[in-house]
C-alpha cells in the first residue's frame, strides 16, 4: 500500500494533468474565440489574455496565505473550481465585459490551483528532488491529450462544447483533490516560496542579490518575448491567413512538443558546453525565427519556423530555470512573479503591436525582446557563482 504522502501527491499530480490540460488548450483557443465569436479587435484580445494574468498575479499574496495555513488540497480544489467557473463562463459569454471577468476568475483559480500543488509537492521534497519536474510532466501530459481530444472533436462541439467539457475536467479535478488523503504528521515544512538562501561574506552577497536581480529581469523580459510572439501568430494565423481553430492549433502543436523535448534533453549540451553558450545559441536561433515570421509566405512556413522556435526556447527555458534555482531556492517566488510580469506585458504588447504597427515590426519588435532578455541572463551567470557548467562542480 503506497504511504499518504506518496498517494496525496499522486492525487495532485493528476488533478495537475485534468487542469492543466484545459489550461494549455484555452491559453491557444481564448483569443481565436475572442476574435470569432465576440468580434474584438487584437488589443481587445491581448487585454483579455492580460485580465488573466493580472489577476494570476494579485492571488499570488492571498494563494500563499492559504497553502500555509489552510489545507492545500483543498486549497488547490477552490482554484479547480474557480478554473471550472471560468470555462463556464466563456462558453455563456456574449459580452466583452462577461468575457472579461470569468478571465479574471481563471486567473484567480490558476494561481491557487499551481501554488497548492506546487507546495504538495514540496512536502516530499528532502526524499524526492523530483518532485518538481513531475507537476511540470503532468501538466505537459494533460496538454497533450485535451489538445488532441480538442482537435477531434471541436469540430462537433464548437467553442462553447470545448469550454464545457474543460470544465467538467476542472470539477473531475476538485474532486479527485477533495478525497485525496490530509498532509501526513511527518510532512516536513517546506520553505516559503520567497525564500532564498543566505551566507558567504557581504560582498558575495551582495554579487549574488544583483544576479538574482538580472535573472529576474531577464525572465520577465523572455517571458514577455515568448507570449508576445505566440499572441502574435494566433492573430496573424487568424486573421492575416484566415485559418479556423483547428488549424491553428495543428500549427502550434509541433512546435509545443518540441519545446517540451527540448527542455528534457538539452541538458547534455549545457554540461558540454555550458549555459551561457547554450543560452546564446537558443537566443540567437528563437530571434531568427522571429525575424522569419515576418516574411513568412504562409502557414506551413510558420509551423516550421515554430517548430525551430520551439527547440530553441525549449533550451532557452531549461538554462533560464537552472539560473533561476541558483538565484533563489525554492525559484517559485521571485521568478514566478517575474514571469507573470513578463506575461502580462507581452500580452499587452501583442494587442497593441498587431493593431498599430506593421507585422514585420511587430516581429522585429519581439525579436529584439528575446536578444536583450538573453543579454541580460548571461549577465546574471557569473555573479551567481560556479553554474555555467554544472559538471565543472563535480
Amino acid at each position: 500500500m503506497d504511504a499518504p504522502g506518496v498517494l496525496r501527491e499522486r492525487r495532485a499530480l493528476r488533478a495537475a494533468g485534468l487542469v492543466g490540460g484545459p489550461i494549455e488548450l484555452i491559453d491557444v483557443v481564448l483569443p481565436l474565440w475572442a476574435g470569432a465569436a465576440l468580434g474584438l479587435s487584437a488589443t481587445e484580445v491581448g487585454a483579455l489574455v492580460a485580465v488573466v494574468v493580472a489577476f494570476s498575479l494579485v492571488a499570488r499574496p492571498v494563494a500563499r496565505v492559504l497553502v500555509d495555513r489552510w489545507e492545500r488540497r483543498h486549497t488547490a480544489a477552490v482554484g479547480a473550481l474557480l478554473y471550472a467557473f471560468a470555462c463556464a463562463g466563456y462558453a455563456v459569454a456574449q459580452s466583452a465585459p462577461l468575457a472579461y471577468g470569468a478571465a479574471a476568475v481563471g486567473g484567480v483559480g490558476g494561481t491557487l490551483l499551481w501554488v497548492a500543488v506546487r507546495a504538495i509537492a514540496r512536502e516530499r521534497q528532502a526524499d524526492d528532488t523530483e518532485a518538481f519536474l513531475r507537476v511540470a510532466s503532468a501538466r505537459d501530459a494533460g496538454s497533450m491529450v485535451t489538445t488532441a481530444l480538442g482537435l477531434v472533436f471541436f469540430g462537433i462541439i464548437g467553442f462553447a462544447g470545448v469550454f464545457w467539457a474543460c470544465a467538467a475536467m476542472c470539477v473531475l479535478a476538485a474532486a479527485l483533490l477533495v478525497a485525496g488523503p490530509g498532509r501526513p504528521e511527518s510532512a516536513g515544512e517546506s520553505p516559503g516560496e520567497d525564500g532564498v538562501e543566505s551566507g558567504g561574506d557581504g560582498q558575495e552577497e551582495a554579487a549574488a542579490g544583483q544576479g538574482r536581480l538580472r535573472a529576474a529581469v531577464a525572465e520577465a523580459l523572455t517571458t514577455a518575448a515568448e507570449a508576445a510572439v505566440g499572441l502574435l501568430l494566433v492573430l496573424h494565423l487568424q486573421r492575416g491567413f484566415d485559418l479556423g481553430v483547428v488549424q491553428v492549433v495543428l500549427v502550434f502543436v509541433p512546435g509545443s512538443m518540441v519545446a517540451g523535448v527540448a527542455v528534457l534533453h538539452v541538458r547534455r549540451y549545457v554540461s558540454r558546453y555550458g549555459r551561457t553558450r547554450v543560452l546564446a545559441v537558443g537566443s540567437l536561433v528563437g530571434c531568427a525565427a522571429t525575424l522569419g515570421f515576418a516574411a513568412a509566405p504562409n502557414p506551413y512556413v510558420i509551423a516550421a519556423l515554430w517548430v525551430l522556435s520551439g527547440a530553441a526556447w525549449g533550451a532557452v527555458l531549461s538554462v533560464r530555470r537552472a539560473v533561476a534555482d541558483a538565484a533563489a531556492r525554492p525559484v517559485l517566488g521571485m521568478h514566478d512573479t517575474a514571469g507573470l510580469v513578463g506575461l502580462l506585458i507581452g500580452s499587452l504588447a501583442a494587442g497593441v503591436l498587431y493593431d498599430g504597427a506593421q507585422w514585420w515590426a511587430a516581429c522585429v519588435a519581439a525579436a529584439g525582446m528575446i536578444l536583450v532578455g538573453a543579454v541580460v541572463l548571461m549577465s546574471a551567470v557569473r555573479p551567481l557563482g560556479d553554474v555555467d557548467v554544472p559538471l565543472a562542480k563535480a
